[in-house]
């Protein structure tokens, strides 16, 4: 797909990964739809840098969980331009809980939270899948999370969603292709405010450190390395329909695998749940950290180090 003179949809642009999108989609000459929740004065900004380097601009109110709410956004698209042709589901929530106690998380917080970041995402496609079939065919990239194969995350409930969003671009790219391509980005830490107001600054910081140690250039992703990604898969023109790609070059976590010097940490410390527990582990030092390979699965390292410790782990 050529990016110039395409009409495309970026949820939740107001700020982070969404903002870094419209920009490099503005810049590639594309005409792109601005959307936020509450951040009105972000999304204003976010439209004003696009204009200024050329793009038309459309910023809308829209909350995705509202089924109303998408159908309109896409109108206020094809309305001004005559056409949609692609789709970037970015637009997501979380809640803070604590996964080793189930109480902190209720049911009405995975409705919300399955309510953007999965119920969102279908009803933007649901609305925008017939628009770009209009217009030719056409692309979506669904922004889920590595949370989903790692099983770390802000919340059960936010880890749930991610993995239910990648099963469900699977699904999309079954019933729209082969003219629309439904492919999702997972990305891991990035350097948002989103994120930092999420984890918290002390959190973020002490995690961003630690996966800046093992990360192949050195620090985590920002929002401009998760848009290019995003960019790309809009635009490229061999046919890859159906993936969930990891983007791990920046943030150190290569999908389902941890490296090993993280394992025995406490549990409670800044890092939280992104690395598991080990009951009983009464230092940072791992005892198996040399023989352990760093491309093992978490589920192996997990034993192999308890084993080494003398600690009873039950998987």
């Amino acid at each position: 797909m050529k990016i110039e003179g395409a009409a495309i949809i970026v949820t939740g642009s107001a700020t982070g990964v969404g903002a870094a999108c419209v920009r490099q989609f503005a810049e590639g000459g594309a005409r792109v739809v601005v959307n936020y929740s509450r951040s009105k004065k972000e999304a204003d900004e976010t439209g004003d840098i696009c204009r200024s380097l050329g793009a038309e601009v459309e910023i809308v109110q829209a909350d995705v969980a509202d089924d109303a709410a998408c159908r309109r956004m896409v109108a206020t698209a094809v309305n001004r331009w005559g056409r949609l042709d692609a789709l970037v589901n970015n637009a997501a929530m979380t809640v803070k809980s604590d996964p080793f106690d189930l109480e902190t998380l209720s049911a009405e917080d995975f409705q919300n939270v399955f309510g953007v970041n999965v119920i969102g995402a279908y009803q933007m496609c649901r609305a925008a899948v017939p628009a770009m079939r209009d217009s030719g065919g056409g692309a979506i990239v669904n922004v889920s999370s590595n949370v989903a194969f790692t099983g770390g995350g802000s919340s059960l409930a936010y880890t749930a969603s991610k993995g239910a969003l990648n099963a469900l671009t699977l699904a999309l790219a079954r019933t729209c292709g082969p003219d629309i391509r439904v492919n999702a980005v997972c990305p891991g830490i990035i350097d948002t405010r989103w994120m930092r107001d999420t984890l918290g600054s002390d959190a973020y910081g002490a995690i961003a450190k630690r996966f800046s140690e093992t990360a192949p250039l050195g620090r985590v992703a920002t929002p401009e390395d998760v848009a290019g990604a995003i960019v790309w898969l809009v635009q490229v023109q061999i046919s890859l329909p159906a993936n969930c790609f990891p983007l791990t070059a920046a943030s150190a976590c290569p999908v389902a695998f941890a490296n090993p010097r993280h394992l025995a940490e406490p549990h409670r410390d800044a890092v939280g749940p992104i690395h598991p527990r080990l009951p009983g582990a009464a230092s940072n030092t791992c005892g198996y950290r040399k023989r352990c390979h760093p491309l093992r699965p978490v589920g192996w390292l997990r034993h192999q180090c308890a084993r080494r410790k003398g600690i009873e782990l039950r998987l």
